[in-house]
């Protein structure tokens, strides 16, 4: 909640173990075994003792199944006023936390004197989205912990690097076991919950030695054969598209993608209509925002996903009253 630092968190599991013998002649009692087994899906759900006190004056939290200890000949799996308040709370159905999943980032530091970096999102600058289910408005906000070359400007999220200090792309293992140049930790807002901390990691400071473009030396010289600035409409310009495949070089260089092959870039989802179900096989660590359309004019963000491994699948199956007609796409890019 807004006001608590950590925010909602996302839980995935739990695990309940009742250890006891045979002979405990309460467990052998259907009704008191089913108490002390809602007691403990409780806190495996992150709930805890209403009270600790054994001469606890409230009724309400004396009579919750998160009372510490359990009476003999119990109401058995009841749930109590006590315990639907903190449950809702936690799990709130009308109103759901914003939802954001962590990133890698790509940096650019000037590796020359001369000509500043372009003002332009993914030359140190990266946008700042999270899903609300209500379609609220989200503010974001940098959590304390974050490297303190972060800043936010609106939705956008500033990484101030530092001239002739690179530092080269992290592997695939060192980026999945969380090595990072810097982190920015940012929970969104919509005014009554906090999302939970989303990190942005730096994995790779690219060195440009033409900064005027912002495009990493070590990339332009790998796909095109030198650092060199290109002329607007050559191959070589960032916001040029050579492969044709609908992302420009600063895309594709942010991607870490080949911008000679449109096989490298853009993915192919799959849709199935019984199912109401996308597929797609995406980038490592690329972050996909899915949105959807009735009229390929107005588009609504309804999830994002990440893959944070080298290989396999993401997935989003839509839910809610089936449209009439309805678009589907993905979005990528910084």
């Amino acid at each position: 909640r807004v006001g608590l630092t950590q925010g909602f968190q996302e839980r995935l599991y739990g695990y309940v173990v009742l250890e006891s013998t045979t002979s405990n002649s309460f467990m052998l009692n259907t009704n008191n075994f089913k108490r002390v087994l809602t007691h403990e899906i409780g806190h495996s759900l992150g709930l805890e003792h209403s009270s600790n006190n054994a001469s606890e004056p409230d009724a309400i939290l004396k009579a919750a199944t998160m009372y510490y200890t359990t009476a003999s000949g119990s109401a058995g799996a009841t749930i109590q006023a006590y315990d639907v308040d903190r449950i809702q709370f936690g799990y709130p159905v009308t109103n759901t936390p914003p939802y954001a999943v962590k990133r890698v980032i790509r940096a650019v530091a000037r590796a020359s004197s001369g000509a500043a970096l372009p003002v332009a999102l993914g030359i140190n600058r990266f946008q700042l989205r999270a899903y609300d289910r209500q379609g609220t408005a989200l503010t974001p906000a940098l959590v304390t912990g974050s490297s303190a070359k972060f800043s936010i400007s609106g939705n956008t999220l500033v990484y101030a690097a530092t001239d002739f200090l690179t530092g080269s792309l992290l592997s695939d293992a060192q980026i999945i076991g969380g090595s990072n140049y810097g982190t920015a930790i940012v929970q969104f807002s919509d005014g009554v919950n906090l999302s939970p901390e989303v990190r942005y990691n730096v994995v790779e400071i690219a060195g440009d030695g033409t900064p005027s473009d912002g495009l990493g030396d070590n990339w332009m010289n790998t796909y095109f054969g030198s650092n060199t600035v290109g002329a607007t409409g050559s191959n070589r310009h960032p916001d040029s598209d050579p492969d044709g495949d609908g992302l420009s070089n600063r895309v594709e260089f942010y991607l870490n993608t080949n911008p000679n092959s449109a096989a490298s870039g853009p993915v192919k989802p799959v849709y199935n209509h019984s199912t109401r179900q996308m597929t797609w096989t995406p980038l490592p660590f690329a972050t996909y925002w899915i949105e959807s359309s009735s009229d390929l004019g107005t588009w609504s963000l309804r999830g994002t996903s990440t893959l944070y491994a080298t290989s396999g699948s993401l997935s989003k199956t839509f839910s809610g009253i089936t449209p009439t007609k309805e678009f589907y796409r993905l979005v990528t890019g910084p």
